[in-house]
Formats: C-alpha cells, structure tokens, sequence
C-alpha cells in the first residue's frame, strides 16, 4: 500500500513520522507540516542500503510547475543536507542523485508556517 510519510514538529529536538494511508495514492509523498512563521526547514541525510552515508549526492527541492531548483546542495562526506527558508505550497520534489545510484525524487508540500523536517534518504545501487 502507498502511504504519504508526515512530519509534525513535537519540540525543537523531537520529531514524530507518522506513515498515514492513502485512498489513490499513486506515489509516496512528504509532508512537512512545520510552526510558526511562513518559511519551513528541512534537515536529513542521504544513506545507501547499508545506511552508510552517501557523501557527493546532489541534494535538491524543485518546484514542479517551472521544474527548477529551489534549493540545491552537494551533501558532504557525512551525507547530512539541509535547506531553509523554503517557501510553502505543495508543487515541490524533493530530489536526490549520485553517480552509482538509481536518482530518487520524492513529492514534498511545505505548509505555511515555521518547522523543521528531518527525514533519511536512502539511495539504491544503479544496476
């Protein structure tokens, strides 16, 4: 079963993921569901299968409706990334690519107020 992954801000050190079922889902999708102000936070880091940090993944947010990046970065040897300020709304794609791994893109919404968001990206080998 498909199922949309949201995180709700509980403290600024605790975050709770809650895995919620879908009716139609056709892919899987993150929810950043942050506090406060009108900018929201996301924090992670991209692993391979073993959990290993993948250091030099190209770490983006894409606006769908003009398939640019909004935020973009190259994650170090650690494989920890992170963006602020990132507008809200519901037209983005949290993208992840690495040579030697299959790309992942995961759709993402950034609700209107302040938070943050940590999630693990976990990229597969290209075969």
């Amino acid at each position: 079963m498909l199922a949309a992954l949201t995180i709700l801000p509980l403290a600024p050190a605790h975050i709770e993921a809650r895995v919620l079922p879908r009716r139609l889902a056709v892919s899987q999708e993150l929810v950043v569901l942050p506090r406060r102000s009108v900018r929201s936070s996301l924090r992670g880091k991209v692993v391979d299968w073993t959990g290993a940090a993948v250091g030099g993944a190209l770490v983006q947010v894409v606006d769908t409706q003009t398939q640019k990046p909004v935020a973009s970065q190259v994650v170090p040897q650690s494989g920890e990334f992170g963006f602020t300020n990132l507008p809200p709304g519901d037209h983005y794609k949290l993208r992840a690519r690495r040579d030697g791994f299959r790309p992942l893109e995961i759709p993402l919404k950034v609700a209107r107020h302040h938070g943050d968001g940590h999630l693990t990206l976990k990229l597969v080998v290209a075969s």
